[in-house]
């Protein structure tokens, strides 16, 4: 994601973390350290307790309406279809919460942009900011 569009009170803590853990080693190793923390925040898929980054789940892309969901099972994910998909039909998962696609454009623009870094571009969003539904 993008280090502009992250809420500020996450890359507080972003910072926070990166200083703690290169103490001593500079500040070129904070900087590297605060980029690596961002992108596993962009990418760690959240379950009980635990945040893991799944390699081939990682490859999915974010919609708004989604065909596929994904259930993080510890060491590895569960990846089921949601709704019927076609024959080369590119997989895509939400990267938010159930409770969250049900509100407008904007709201969720807004909650990817903080949390994760991006501005959503995908079919749903498109159509429903140029006044489609």
């Amino acid at each position: 994601g993008r280090r502009d569009m992250f809420d500020p009170e996450l890359l507080q803590e972003v910072e926070a973390a990166a200083m703690e853990t290169s103490a001593g080693l500079g500040q070129h190793a904070s900087e590297r350290y605060q980029r690596c923390l961002l992108a596993f925040q962009s990418n760690a898929w959240r379950g009980e307790g635990f945040m893991a980054v799944y390699a081939r789940v990682c490859l999915l892309n974010h919609s708004c309406h989604p065909n596929v969901r994904v259930e993080p099972q510890g060491e590895r994910a569960r990846v089921t279809a949601a709704r019927a998909v076609g024959r080369g039909e590119e997989l895509l998962t939400s990267y938010a919460e159930a409770a969250l696609l049900q509100r407008p454009v904007a709201e969720r623009r807004r909650a990817l942009a903080g949390r994760l870094g991006f501005i959503c571009a995908c079919a749903r969003c498109a159509a429903e900011a140029a006044g489609g539904s």
